[in-house]
């Protein structure tokens, strides 16, 4: 019995192991922020499921990504949702934002 429920319980183990994807990470540089622009990234992951969005830097002014205002000064913010497709889309709209640099990290697990 105990042989029998160790190795159910190294037969799971093995499977999450196995199951377990690497967080794929990538970035991009915004610096021309009175410029609206869409950002597409391919991921090689075979099924995302994850995607946080990581926005450091300044903008003089308020803009927009993907839906979110955010406000100029100095940029230190991030998101996560669900996401299931193996492009990353961010919409970037400069709204009153004209100067600054902005770094976005994408993490997708």
């Amino acid at each position: 019995m105990k042989i029998e429920f160790f190795f159910t319980i190294l037969a799971l183990v093995a499977v999450s192991i196995s199951c377990r994807q690497r967080a794929e990470i990538k970035h991009i540089i915004i610096n021309e922020l009175g410029k609206d622009t869409i950002i597409n990234i391919k991921t090689d992951k075979t099924y995302p499921t994850t995607l946080k969005v990581d926005i450091k830097g300044s903008a003089d002014d308020t803009f927009i990504i993907s839906g979110f205002k955010i406000k100029g000064g100095n940029v230190d913010t991030f998101w996560h949702t669900d996401w299931y497709k193996k492009i990353i889309t961010i919409n970037y709209q400069a709204y009153k934002a004209t100067k600054g640099k902005l770094t976005v990290n994408f993490l997708l697990y």
